[in-house]
């Protein structure tokens, strides 16, 4: 099974999707080196994420570099739980799409404490295929969003 990544600015670069659901822009929160440093003034950045299919179980992950933050997805009006990163430094997050519900206010919230990079959102089938293979969670090559 082929990955994906539908995390619409995999490099957290900020010439990339940089907007919220609430219009407001997060670039300034990108410093360029791969990294999302949300700043301290709103205690979090919210970042849109596409529509997704209903009924599919997908996986979100990211890395702590800190080891600090936490993420928590929201994916048609169903909120996952906040997530604080494991001990080496990994946040994932699985959530099935609701039959129901507004897609256009999909989004990651990334709390401000965390300095985050790798970013990937894909199946839930694919995630699990490629580390049950024994391949590494962070895609290898220069993946970016089909689309």
């Amino acid at each position: 099974m082929m990955r994906v990544n539908m995390y619409p600015n995999p490099r957290f670069s900020p010439d990339g999707a940089s907007l919220g659901v609430w219009g407001f822009d997060y670039a300034n929160d990108m410093p360029g080196d791969g990294t999302l440093r949300p700043s301290a003034s709103g205690g979090f950045d919210e970042l849109r994420v596409p529509e997704l299919d209903l009924g599919v179980e997908y996986v979100f992950s990211v890395r702590s570099e800190n080891r600090l933050g936490g993420v928590m997805v929201v994916i048609a009006d169903t909120y996952s739980s906040k997530i604080s990163p494991d001990g080496n430094g990994l946040i994932v997050v699985r959530l099935t799409v609701p039959a129901t519900g507004s897609q256009k206010e999909n989004r990651v919230v990334f709390y401000n404490s965390g300095v985050y990079s790798q970013p990937q959102l894909e199946l839930a089938s694919a995630y699990d295929a490629a580390l049950g293979g024994g391949y590494p969670r962070f895609f290898s090559g220069d993946t970016m969003p089909l689309g």
